[in-house]
């Protein structure tokens, strides 16, 4: 019993070392930070895609996507999230949930409106709520370097990628 006692302490003890947070860097210099923590910040941080200011805005915002990021971050969820989109309207798919909107596009330039849509009774994801938040809010659309469209506005932006 005392042998089990010894063990639990000792794993406790390995826990609480292991939960302990980093000591801050004195001062504000990249140097003073060990370069093994520079390039694990760097290579955890994603890094936001922005539209190419020499790519002109797409003709057409029409067809079927699948919905790879929101507010510069990827999308990880268990199902996938595709966006159909026709001359007047967007739809949402995620899993169970669909959400649907009418929009006017010209030149860059995007206006969105929500519409009601009878859909599942499942909770979102806080991920999908930023998604939806950004598409009611998205006021133009421009391509990335790497072929993306990316809808945005007052609430972020969502990047898509052509099916």
């Amino acid at each position: 019993m005392k042998r089990a006692g010894l063990i639990l302490a000792g794993l406790t003890l390995a826990a609480c070392q292991a939960e302990a947070p980093e000591q801050p860097v004195s001062g504000s210099s990249a140097e003073a930070v060990p370069a093994a923590v520079q390039e694990r910040s760097q290579a955890e941080a994603p890094i936001p895609e922005t539209p190419d200011p020499e790519v002109p805005a797409p003709e057409t915002l029409a067809g079927e996507w699948r919905v790879a990021g929101v507010g510069g971050e990827e999308i990880d969820l268990p199902f996938g999230i595709t966006a159909s989109i026709d001359e007047s309207r967007i739809e949402l798919s995620a899993g169970c949930t669909r959400t649907r909107w009418t929009y006017t596009y010209r030149g860059g330039e995007l206006a969105t409106q929500r519409e009601p849509l009878v859909t599942c009774q499942r909770g979102l994801y806080p991920v999908e709520e930023r998604l939806i938040a950004a598409i009611d809010t998205a006021d133009r659309a421009a391509r990335t370097p790497s072929n993306a469209v990316e809808l945005s506005g007052g609430a972020g932006s969502v990047t898509l990628y052509s099916q």
